[in-house]
């Protein structure tokens, strides 16, 4: 049986689109449209045949608006993304969870300030029922550098930027997202790290791994873009632009079945904008973490719509979100050393108001 959708339309075109599966995860990429077309005058139908972002409404989403016609406006260009580093799935499920409150004190430290084991930045909850299905940030890919501490200099040094939806709570199944990663290999120079869009839609009760797109190209320093937007209830529509080359390009991921578990969906029940430790893939502990500097995601947007078929959709800048900084745990001695630490760096007074959420990298052990 079909998956049901909260748009009467199709959101699939057999013509342009491109479905392949990396991982048990079902990926779409979209042919460009030509040189001539205009997606500030195209219609909905348009839009969606060539996988580009919907239009928000300029009435209820005027922050959101504003932010599309930014991305499409010349000079973009666009190309179709290209998968780059396919990792080989795991069978072994990943309980680990994301966001732990207790790795310090037991308890919350305030209500605006976290504590986590591997996330640092800002995150905000739904509001009045609703959910959210757009997430979106402007933030420069870091120029990285060997961090301070690892007690496994043979990995070298990985980190990613991401914003994404769910994955917050102990009972959120799931997590889409979209961002940057970086790397640098053991001994090597700084110059030589590494910088590249990915996608992942992380599980809760499964194995998942990123997955790396050659296009479009990143590199440390140039400024990123990236839209999230869910299609269904199972599908989002990621977006990126490097706004250093104008190349823009669209992935549609499709969240993977559990064995045994209903099938998976997009809650909308937090939204991330986040300074991550990601996990190495195969021996399954954390990256050591690079000297990243600081990382600031401005143009902080979310879109929160009401059940399908409502018609409530609204802006919410994330003006005062809840900040989340995180540890490290040191066996010789035992301690924990922090990390690095998520503030605002603009809280907003502006109209319209732009909250600048920023992660620092501030381990000295």
């Amino acid at each position: 049986m079909a998956r049901p959708r909260w748009s009467g339309s199709d959101m699939r075109n057999d013509d342009l689109d491109r479905t392949v599966m990396v991982n048990d995860q079902r990926i779409t990429t979209y042919a460009p449209p030509s040189s001539d077309f205009d997606p500030l005058t195209a219609t909905a139908e348009e839009l969606n045949r060539f996988g580009l972002l919907s239009r928000p409404s300029p009435e209820l989403e005027p922050r959101a608006y504003a932010r599309w016609r930014s991305f499409y406006s010349p000079p973009t260009k666009f190309a179709e993304a290209k998968i780059g580093i396919r990792l080989e799935r795991r069978a072994l499920p990943s309980p680990r969870q994301l966001v732990t409150r207790s790795l310090v004190s037991r308890r919350v430290l305030t209500s605006r300030v976290l504590n986590s084991f591997n996330w640092a930045g800002g995150m905000v909850p739904s509001r009045r029922g609703l959910r959210f299905t757009r997430v979106s940030a402007t933030w420069r890919a870091p120029l990285i550098e060997p961090g301070t501490y690892t007690e496994r200099p043979a990995l070298g040094w990985q980190c990613s930027a991401w914003i994404g939806l769910d994955g917050f709570h102990g009972w959120s199944r799931s997590l889409p997202q979209m961002g940057t990663v970086h790397h640098l290999k053991t001994n090597a120079p700084s110059t030589d790290a590494t910088s590249a869009c990915f996608i992942q839609w992380w599980l809760r009760e499964w194995t998942s791994q990123e997955i790396r797109l050659d296009v479009p190209s990143v590199s440390g320093g140039d400024t990123v873009t990236c839209h999230m937007e869910v299609l269904d209830p199972h599908n989002v529509r990621c977006a990126f632009k490097n706004e250093a080359t104008g190349i823009t390009a669209t992935v549609d991921m499709e969240a993977s079945l559990v064995p045994g578990k209903p099938p998976i969906t997009v809650e909308g029940a937090t939204a991330e904008w986040i300074g991550e430790q990601p996990e190495e893939p195969l021996l399954r502990v954390p990256w050591p973490t690079p000297d990243f500097g600081s990382v600031r995601f401005s143009q902080c947007s979310t879109t929160l719509s009401g059940p399908p078929g409502s018609g409530v959709r609204s802006d919410l800048a994330p003006v005062s979100p809840r900040l989340l900084r995180f540890f490290n745990r040191r066996m010789s001695p035992r301690r924990t050393a922090r990390v690095a630490v998520g503030h605002v760096t603009q809280p907003g007074p502006l109209e319209p108001p732009d909250p600048q959420i920023s992660v620092t990298y501030v381990l000295k052990d």
